[in-house]
């Protein structure tokens, strides 16, 4: 994210790591053999593999955490059971998690930033940066998916926060 958009030390250290083509976090999304296997290999992508492959759109992703947002309703139809949606927000207690290089705390597949009010709320950040989040308290939910995997050359694409600015 370009500093003159959201000055963000801890973003700005992440990204550096996550990007950089010898790092860790790299290497485990571009080992040999990893996007031969993931590009195209529709029963791969059909199959059900927990936290491993979903292949959604960004408008029904969007959806799936506008219910978990609204207490597990959209538009009077109840996907969730309020107990359900309850049940996600899980615990707070922050782990150090070693492909992302940032603190974050899990529960139920679902990750948090419990770090004062950088990003309230909880979702999922997928392989190469799709993302689902929502924020309960406030009704909001948000979906980013892409079609291309993180690369070094991710400085080049024009961030989410800046199509709001004039």
């Amino acid at each position: 994210m370009p500093q003159d958009v959201a000055a963000n030390p801890v973003l700005t250290y992440a990204m550096h790591k996550i990007a950089n083509q010898f790092s860790g976090g790299f290497r485990s999304m571009y080992f040999p053999g990893v996007l031969a296997t993931v590009q195209g290999d529709t029963p791969m992508l059909d199959a059900e593999i927990p936290a491993a492959n979903g292949v959604v759109t960004a408008r029904a992703l969007a959806k799936m955490y506008g219910a978990i947002a609204n207490g597990g309703e959209i538009d009077g139809t109840r996907f969730l059971s309020r107990e359900l949606v309850a049940g996600l927000t899980g615990e707070r207690r922050l782990r150090p998690d070693r492909n992302l290089f940032v603190p974050m705390a899990f529960h139920l597949g679902y990750h948090s930033f419990p770090i004062g009010n950088l990003m309230p709320g909880f979702g999922h950040i997928g392989m190469g940066g799709s993302v689902g989040w929502t924020d309960p308290a406030t009704g909001v939910a948000f979906a980013l998916v892409h079609n291309r995997l993180l690369t070094r050359w991710w400085r080049r694409i024009t961030p989410v926060s800046s199509l709001s600015t004039p």
